[in-house]
């Protein structure tokens, strides 16, 4: 890779000097707003049979420790996607692996939390249109997509590791949902 960066820049100091530099970018990310991590809960209060969806947008480095705490909190099944495999490890009693579609169709409130609703979920279609369905993104557009297919409950623009740590927060605070 040096030799090729060599050709590429003329000058092993211009990587050396790269390397070195510190990122000064500033990061904004979308808080969760109170009321609808309270909607959330309320939907998850009144299931029985919740269902959690958790993909690449509620990984942040340096908060697993409490994402996941979240997601115990909240103590409903999950199914995990992206880059949010192996947040919980293998062996995590919460972690569900198969059968998603069916689950998906016997669950009375699905959160798709940093996670599209796209083909992999059928655009919606999978999720019965008795079922609570909820999704947090960063994206207002994914939000949007394929809403003509499935509405939702509840649509919300925040940073989906903030989103769960505050409705994690939030049952530690009340109470615990107990087992599915």
């Amino acid at each position: 890779l040096r030799r090729h960066m060599d050709l590429v820049y003329g000058s092993k100091d211009f990587i050396k000097e790269s390397e070195s530099k510190k990122l000064k970018s500033k990061l904004y990310r979308v808080p969760a707003v109170p009321s609808l991590v309270r909607a959330g809960y309320k939907a998850l209060k009144s299931s029985k049979k919740p269902i959690l969806i958790i993909g690449s947008q509620a990984v942040r480095f340096g908060e697993t420790d409490a994402i996941i705490k979240a997601i115990e909190s909240i103590g409903a099944p999950v199914y995990l996607s992206g880059m949010a495999r192996g947040l919980l490890g293998v062996s995590h009693p919460l972690l569900m692996r198969h059968n998603r579609g069916a689950a998906i169709s016997k669950a009375d409130c699905v959160l798709i939390i940093g996670v599209a609703l796209d083909f992999r979920l059928n655009y919606g279609r999978a999720v019965p249109k008795n079922t609570f369905l909820g999704m947090i993104n960063l994206n207002p557009e994914s939000l949007e997509k394929n809403k003509d297919i499935r509405s939702r409950q509840l649509s919300v623009i925040a940073d989906p590791s903030f989103y769960l740590q505050k409705l994690g927060e939030l049952l530690n605070s009340v109470d615990s949902l107990g087992p599915y």
